[in-house]
């Protein structure tokens, strides 16, 4: 049996949307997280500054969408996404915690909302 460049090209477009709908299955599914810091008086601004230092992906299954400064009972929060809760509580342990200055985290799990 011998395939037409019609079959093959539509072959092809199903296999590139299978991978679309894959990688967009794989965004949806990374839980999404808001890790609030209480920090050291006068440490804010060095705390911020070695957040912002880390790569969009500090470690394996962890993307950092933003930080920002919180004016109230915390000082800073991180938005971030997880593939697991393990990666999660991994990254807090591995690159939050040892931060001069984070004297308090508090993690708060969220989902998305999908209109």
């Amino acid at each position: 049996m011998q395939v037409t460049n019609s079959q093959f090209t539509k072959y092809k477009t199903f296999l590139r949307a299978s991978s679309s709908i894959e990688k967009r299955r794989n965004e949806i599914n990374m839980g999404e997280y808001l890790l609030l810091l209480k920090v050291s008086p006068g440490k804010v601004i060095d705390v911020l500054d070695n957040l912002r230092n880390l790569p969009s992906k500090p470690s394996d299954g962890i993307d950092l969408d933003y930080t920002m400064n919180i004016f109230g009972t915390w000082d800073v929060g991180i938005w971030f996404k997880a593939n697991k809760h393990e990666d999660a509580v991994g990254f807090l342990q591995s690159k939050i915690r040892d931060i001069s200055g984070v004297t308090e985290t508090y993690t708060v799990p969220t989902f998305p909302n999908q209109k």
